[in-house]
């Protein structure tokens, strides 16, 4: 890692993740698993964070009312709707971050949101997985 407090760089997360998983694709500003782990990130209080995602169902899967009672029962991490897909979101503080959390954090979003797609039935995913980066 760095020297700056220990903290990873992007460039780091993504020669780790490179290493410790099958990608489905990797690209300047993402790596792609069976979800994505946007290059960059977003600040919070004026530390970096790195935002998980994963896929989870079309908009008209879930009424976006239930989508809000749904997030309710979350144990973490919110549902957000992009482009017409309900998507499974994540944060995760890169300052403090060890290689056991970011590997923690991707399973546990991975598993939650398998678990998400159990118990909603989707009546058809619209845009293909990651259709809604396809700017």
């Amino acid at each position: 890692m760095n020297n700056e407090k220990d903290m990873p760089t992007w460039t780091e997360v993504r020669d780790h993740l490179r290493g410790r998983f099958t990608l489905a694709g990797d690209t300047g500003r993402a790596v792609i698993l069976s979800f994505q782990v946007p290059g960059g990130g977003r600040e919070a209080h004026g530390e970096p964070w790195l935002i998980i995602l994963a896929d989870l169902f079309s908009e008209a899967s879930l009424p976006h009312r239930s989508a809000l009672l749904y997030q309710d029962t979350l144990p973490f991490g919110a549902i957000v709707l992009r482009k017409e897909i309900y998507l499974f979101r994540h944060g995760v503080a890169l300052e403090r971050m060890a290689w056991e959390d970011l590997e923690r954090a991707i399973r546990l979003c991975a598993h939650e949101a398998a678990r998400l797609r159990l118990n909603v039935a989707p009546q058809g995913r619209g845009p293909g997985m990651f259709g809604m980066y396809e700017d």
